[in-house]
């Protein structure tokens, strides 16, 4: 689900949205294809941060690395979070120690979702899985 943040870099308005929109899901339609997916990855349509469910995390270089119990994670754009975008009491999950790129922390918070809620069969290392 694409969100309309403070530091979106694309003008995120119009026609030029829905062009991007059609892009996403052509790209989501195809590559699901050519990797055999049993199911169809949708994309949505973008919501604002104010509008995101509470129980939504929040990646964040300083947040916290135990990723156990999350289902869902919001990636911020490249320039970062803006200072008041998220409430403080919003969950905060770290991606690791570098700075990642938008479409790969996106890659990287799917993979520890899917470790944190144990669904690979195994930990992600002593004291850390549980």
């Amino acid at each position: 689900m694409p969100l309309v943040c403070e530091h979106l870099v694309v003008k995120f308005k119009g026609e030029t949205r829905e062009k991007i929109v059609h892009r996403w899901r052509r790209i989501a339609r195809e590559s699901g294809a050519q990797s055999r997916r049993t199911y169809r990855v949708d994309v949505a349509e973008p919501v604002r941060v104010r509008d995101v469910p509470e129980d939504v995390a929040v990646a964040d270089f300083d947040g916290e690395p135990d990723w156990r119990g999350a289902r869902a994670v919001a990636i911020g754009p490249e320039g970062g979070w803006g200072p008041e975008e998220w409430s403080t009491s919003r969950r905060r999950l770290s991606l690791g120690p570098t700075v990642l790129r938008a479409e790969t922390a996106g890659v990287v918070a799917a993979s520890l979702l899917a470790f944190g809620a144990g669904e690979w069969g195994f930990s992600l290392g002593p004291g850390v899985n549980g």
